[in-house]
């Protein structure tokens, strides 16, 4: 029996554009993410499992602080103490021309931490292979014809992005067939298309993933087969996003006090009559009942006017209906009546 705990797409960097800081100056929501981390690797622990893979992305880019990378040095050296391999396939943010990015100060640590550009490593009581493939180097896998199980970081042709778009290019799945299973990090909704699994993202990036399911995969191999997958959830900091119309600013008001966004991660647009509202003193209030990071867009009251315009009215008594229907302000009024003038009455 082989074990495994897989990850991928923690994107860690510095600092998050969701969250303010602590008060030592550090990015909250990179401090949530690290808690996700070292609860995927406190459940290796527990689990005492052969192998610790990161499927690409562990980092947002190539460049990032000592102190983001001691963090990290210590969670993964935690692993390779207790005899657990530690494997970090390149994604498409974290590598640079093909290569991995430098992971001297992890690898230093123990020799069980590999940094996977292509990297593969043979179990002899499976009597299978396994192969890593980082991002841009998506060319080797043609060369593989012995029995494996491949792990990458891949784009597959009819994968589905967040918002259920599929995607049309790169790797297909038919050529991927030959493999025994298919794991992979990149797009972060998990899914499954024939023998190639995308685990998805540890936590959640953004408002687009807000209903992605997120965690880490438990794996166990026996006799060269996947003979148990077990999606571990996290219990990662909820995104929320609202879509409210109102028309007043009291309305506003009561409609944050109904809502428990304590310590989430919060988005609210509401659609309101232009001029009805104060965004700053509202924005401030909101803040005021202690969300993790709430986005505010007031949006102006989009109005049906089409029906309300009669095809008998002359140009200048429909221009003026829109106008006064819309609320047009005065010198964009001006302008249409001069390019209206031009156009009717110069011809």
């Amino acid at each position: 029996m082989y074990t495994s705990v897989l990850i991928a797409d923690l994107h860690l960097k510095d600092f998050e554009s969701i969250g303010g800081l602590d008060k030592d100056g550090l990015s909250l929501r990179t401090n949530d993410k690290i808690s996700c981390l070292r609860s995927a690797t406190n459940y290796a622990l527990s689990r005492r499992v052969d192998s610790f893979m990161i499927l690409g992305d562990l980092f947002d880019s190539t460049r990032f602080s000592e102190e983001l990378r001691a963090v990290v040095s210590s969670i993964l050296a935690n692993l390779t103490k207790n005899d657990i391999q530690v494997i970090i396939v390149g994604g498409n943010h974290d590598t640079t021309d093909n290569y991995s990015y430098n992971l001297d100060s992890e690898s230093n640590l123990c020799d069980s931490i590999i940094s996977a550009r292509n990297y593969s490593l043979y179990l002899d009581d499976q009597k299978i292979w396994l192969r890593f493939i980082a991002s841009g180097m998506e060319s080797e896998i043609d060369k593989i014809t012995t029995k494996s199980i491949l792990f990458s970081h891949l784009q597959l042709i009819g994968a589905k992005y967040d918002n259920e778009r599929l995607s049309e290019k790169f790797v297909s799945i038919e050529s991927l067939k030959r493999f025994e299973a298919v794991f992979t990090g990149h797009f972060h909704k998990r899914q499954r298309i024939d023998n190639c699994r995308y685990i998805g993202a540890l936590c959640r990036n953004n408002f687009g993933e807000r209903n992605n399911e997120d965690g880490f995969l438990y794996l166990e191999l026996d006799k060269g087969t996947v003979s148990k997958e077990e999606y571990i959830p996290i219990n990662d900091r909820k995104f929320e996003s609202y879509e409210v119309v109102v028309s007043s600013e009291k309305q506003i008001y009561e409609y944050l006090n109904s809502l428990n966004i304590e310590g989430k991660i919060v988005k609210i647009e509401f659609t309101v009559d232009e001029g009805v509202v104060h965004p700053r003193k509202i924005k401030e209030y909101a803040n005021s009942l202690n969300p993790f990071h709430i986005d505010i867009v007031f949006q102006r009251e989009k109005i049906i006017t089409s029906s309300k315009i009669k095809t008998e009215l002359s140009y200048k008594d429909a221009f003026n209906t829109y106008n006064m229907l819309n609320k047009t302000p005065k010198h964009l009024i001006k302008i249409g009546q001069e390019i209206l003038k031009s156009v009717f009455e110069n011809n």
